[in-house]
């Protein structure tokens, strides 16, 4: 059996929630028309026959315009860090 990982990224509110939710056929992560509603890296599994392929939802990226925006800070770590630890990565436009 193989295994990867895929870090979902990309500006708030263009669907990368709804793009896992269509990958896996199900309704894993939540979808909101709201923007950041994601603040938290979201792992999620799909498995197949011969393989298995880790999904990481992130929060949109956010643009940081001062040292003291401690939540674009944290958002934006969030998705360095689903970069870094992913094999493979999908920019959602």
């Amino acid at each position: 059996m193989k295994c990867g990982t895929v870090a979902i990224i990309g500006r708030p509110n263009v669907g990368k929630s709804s793009l896992v939710n269509a990958l896996l056929k199900t309704h894993a992560v939540i979808i909101s028309p709201k923007p950041q509603t994601t603040r938290n890296s979201i792992r999620c599994i799909y498995n197949d026959d011969n393989a298995q392929i880790i999904f990481t939802d992130t929060p949109g990226l956010y643009r940081v315009t001062n040292e003291k925006d401690k939540l674009g800070i944290f958002l934006n770590d969030e998705i360095l860090d689903a970069i870094e630890s992913s094999d493979a990565k999908i920019n959602a436009r």
